[in-house]
């Protein structure tokens, strides 16, 4: 059993124990001098004060083993720690019946402030109390001498009063740090509520631009919905900032670390926003020397969130030249990795002063030469809070007008499992080959800067052996991965060449690159004979290296405006229109998914409310193939008309996708547990939209196929007929692989459960308890994909009560608990196989 963290212990309780240990060595070195020591009355007392040091020392070694082992909040622990520092004070101070004792009545103070700041007001009047009962006794007249009682009850007083007003002063400071904790939780929840309400307009511009495009437009008019399209997606990404700013401050933001390659998160990374400095005709490149560790573990999510944030930020205020990224390893331990993470740009600079407030949130640093920028000063406040999250450091460094090298340092671990990611290192290497027509010089000039990345080539200088390059290549189905054409050492025209390698349908999708000198102007007609760009000379291996990587790391958003929305969903496998009920209460939502889902051709029928959506279900006239749920209806919310509708219909339920505006993984599990086949959030994202309808309809589809025999056991042969990897992508793209984990945990462990359940109410012959069981598991089982399963579930349902004392249901319940161990070891196995390739 895993030790629960000692961060659970809301009072630092471990801090007040550490120094309660060290006062106590103070203590006992200042005891144990001889100006002390001679105050003594008896002889043996040196021996009694040796015993209870021997005590006091064991009382504070088992204080700090209870702490460790049941690091929880412990009243009776605290108030056992008071007593032990006031008792042990009292004692000191007696035992030397002199003015050797007085310097310990600071131990009483000390006692009341500790205890007051650390756990707040009631422990600090409790140790007040505590500690005047300690000074009542070393005052005590008998001890110090008769002669002295009004001025000992002075002291007592003035002790007394001085307490209250420090317990006092106590209060009002933890009643100050709860009020700024309160507003702090209030301004995090507004800006949570906020960024989830601003989703729904969002979507209705989002939705609609998306729609218009799908129209004939003019070049103008296509320039503006592209315009309104990208403003959006920066209001989108500027609400998941204030989402994650909200997280933050609530404290609910959590790390997921896992095992990964470093360089291939870098390629990833930085290949995403190639297209964004190459618009700007920017350079950008990235590199890791060989000495630094590859293979870590991490959360590799906050890792890349703060990359695109100051690598975004980079582009954004660099006008000529470009970026730079460098990695590399800072001194180590034997358990900590330390890495050093550089942006360096050639943009504007930054003063001293803005330096300063660079990092505080909604901050935007204003330059003289950059009176363009946009943006809300967000992106590196994050940066900055996901860097000190993961325990590391982060700051800048820049001269105005000369450019600045932002810097984050990172304590990782290494991989847990080194030798998974191994294989993916591996092929990261085996990069496709590339075909190089030039002169020997300027071959061996582009086959040696591609050697440096792994990639190899094919040189030549003759036209005919590059068409039976290209050929051979196409024939053995490998074709390479780019083909650089010298333009000025041809023994054919170019032209000549790049129309008999398309007559022979050798280019296809392989990007071929012109070579030429700066005076060439690459336009349409290089474009029609099938060259995707031109390089020039001399060769600048930064430009090499940003083309290389462009192609070989497709760019997201390329292909969004080729394909219309029905042609999308064709091509997904998405043939055949379904009948899709949409329950959603805006209006704009309404139209946004209907306009998305009528594109693609299919039949929709929308509602606006729970109580029309329930009606809308009851009717068997309506066939219906796929339910699309807003979450916040008014009335009956989302989740509640799921669960009337999974008690409505129990033997062939039709897929669910759950739309909400609330991006937590809270949210998601939530829809997910409850029995949701998706969750998609708002704005809505056609072509994420028309993903996931096709691959439910596919995933129906193969269920419906499967064989039903009497205990289904057929169907479980194998792993691909147990689990929906499709499915579990969607819940990895949503929260990566230890979100999936999480949810297997919760899969396994109520899975068990629900098994102990069925089998009781099996030999108790229960009905219903037997059914509701069953209908627990199903719904889990839809959540998980488990095909198997759930074919076993629906058998189950359909069993009438006479049924319970046959032998269909013994072998049904059999074949359903063997299937469930089955998909525990597929899920895992498939965990696994996502942890390796991450």
């Amino acid at each position: 059993m895993r030790r629960p963290s000692l961060g659970l212990n809301p009072g630092n309780e471990l801090e007040q124990a550490s120094v309660r240990l060290l006062m106590g060595l103070a203590l006992y070195a200042y005891v144990y001098t001889y100006p002390y020591t001679s105050w003594f009355n008896q002889q043996d007392s040196l021996q009694s004060l040796n015993q209870t040091a021997l005590v006091f020392f064991s009382a504070i070694l088992l204080l700090l083993a209870s702490i460790w082992v049941w690091p929880q909040k412990s009243p009776l622990r605290r108030v056992i720690g008071m007593c032990m520092d006031v008792g042990m004070a009292t004692y000191l101070i007696q035992a030397s019946a002199g003015i050797a004792g007085l310097p310990l009545l600071g131990i009483y103070p000390w006692v009341i402030i500790g205890n007051g700041f650390r756990f707040g007001t009631r422990y600090a009047v409790a140790a007040t109390f505590i500690s005047m009962i300690g000074i009542a006794s070393v005052l005590d007249p008998r001890h110090l001498g008769s002669g002295n009682s009004h001025a000992l009850l002075a002291t007592l007083i003035i002790f007394g009063v001085l307490f209250l007003y420090m317990s006092k002063l106590i209060s009002r400071l933890n009643g100050a740090i709860e009020e700024a904790r309160k507003a702090s939780l209030i301004k995090s929840q507004f800006l949570a509520k906020m960024s989830h309400e601003l989703r729904t307009p969002l979507n209705g511009v989002m939705g609609m631009s998306e729609l218009l495009r799908e129209t004939p437009l003019s070049a103008e008019q296509t320039e503006i919905t592209g315009l309104i399209q990208n403003s959006s997606r920066t209001l989108l990404e500027l609400i998941e900032n204030i989402l994650d700013i909200s997280k933050i401050e609530a404290g609910k933001l959590q790390l997921h670390p896992i095992d990964f390659s470093l360089r291939s998160l870098l390629d990833q990374s930085c290949s995403s926003l190639l297209v964004l400095a190459q618009k700007k005709g920017l350079y950008l490149v990235w590199d890791s020397p060989e000495s630094t560790p590859d293979l870590l573990r991490g959360d590799t999510r906050r890792i890349r969130q703060v990359l695109y944030n100051l690598i975004g930020n980079a582009i954004k205020f660099t006008e000529q030249g470009g970026i730079e990224i460098k990695v590399r390893s800072l001194p180590m331990t034997h358990r900590e990795i330390r890495l050093r993470f550089e942006v360096i740009d050639t943009g504007c600079g930054l003063s001293e002063l803005a330096q300063e407030h660079l990092f505080e949130a909604f901050t935007q640093v204003h330059n003289a030469t950059q009176n363009n920028a946009e943006g809300t000063g967000l992106g590196t406040t994050i940066a900055k809070e996901l860097v000190e999250k993961m325990g590391g450091q982060i700051g800048v460094e820049s001269v105005p007008d000369k450019g600045s090298r932002f810097w984050f340092e990172l304590p990782l671990q290494p991989a847990e499992k080194p030798e998974t990611l191994q294989e993916t290192v591996v092929n990261r290497a085996k990069q496709t080959p590339v075909l190089i027509l030039a002169n020997p010089a300027l071959g061996q000039t582009l086959g040696n800067a591609l050697k440096t990345w792994n990639i190899p080539s094919t040189q030549t200088d003759s036209s005919h052996r590059a068409l039976e390059l290209l050929r051979s290549a196409g024939n053995r189905g490998k074709s390479f991965g780019q083909v650089f054409v010298d333009q000025q050492m041809m023994d054919m025209a170019v032209d000549h060449f790049a129309r008999l390698a398309r007559d022979e349908q050798l280019i296809g999708h392989t990007p071929w690159v012109l070579v030429s000198d700066a005076s060439l102007r690459f336009d349409r007609y290089f474009q029609d004979m099938g060259f995707s760009a031109v390089l020039t000379t001399p060769i600048d291996k930064k430009m090499l290296f940003n083309l290389v990587h462009t192609v070989q790391n497709p760019r997201e958003n390329m292909g969004n405006n080729i394909v219309s929305l029905h042609d999308h969903y064709q091509q997904s496998q998405g043939k055949k229109g379904l009948s899709i009920l949409v329950a959603e209460d805006n209006i704009i939502n309404q139209k946004v998914v209907q306009g998305i889902l009528r594109q693609a051709g299919h039949h929709v029928r929308v509602s606006s409310d729970s109580e029309e959506t329930l009606d809308i279900l009851a009717e068997s006239s309506f066939p219906l193939d796929l339910l699309i749920l807003d979450r916040n209806m008014p009335g009956k919310g989302g989740l509640d008309v799921l669960k009337a509708y999974q008690m409505m219909e129990t033997a062939h339920p039709v897929p669910v996708i759950m739309l909400t505006a609330d991006a937590t993984p809270e949210s998601m599990q939530a829809c997910l547990e409850a029995g949701a086949s998706a969750y998609l959030t708002k704005p809505v994202d056609a072509r994420m939209l028309l993903d996931q309808i096709a691959r439910l309809c596919q995933t129906r589809a193969a269920s419906a196929k499967a064989p039903v025999g009497s205990t289904a056991s057929a169907a479980a042969t194998r792993s691909g007929a147990l689990i929906d990897e499709s499915a579990l992508q969607g819940i990895v793209d949503l929260g990566g692989p230890e979100f999936l984990a999480e949810i297997l945990r919760d899969f396994a462990q109520d899975g068990e459960q629900l098994l102990r359940v069925i089998q009781a109410a099996l030999q108790q012959e229960d009905y219903p308890g037997y059914q509701d069981a069953i209908h627990a598991l199903k719904g889990s089982s839809v959540q998980m994909g488990a095909h198997a399963l759930l074919e076993n579930c629906l058998q189950a349902e359909a069993l009438k009560p006479h049924a319970m004392s046959g032998a269909e249901i013994l072998n049904i319940t059999a074949a359903l608990q063997q299937n469930f161990h089955k998909t525990c070891r597929a899920l895992t196995a498939y965990l696994d196989g996502q942890r390796q390739t991450r």
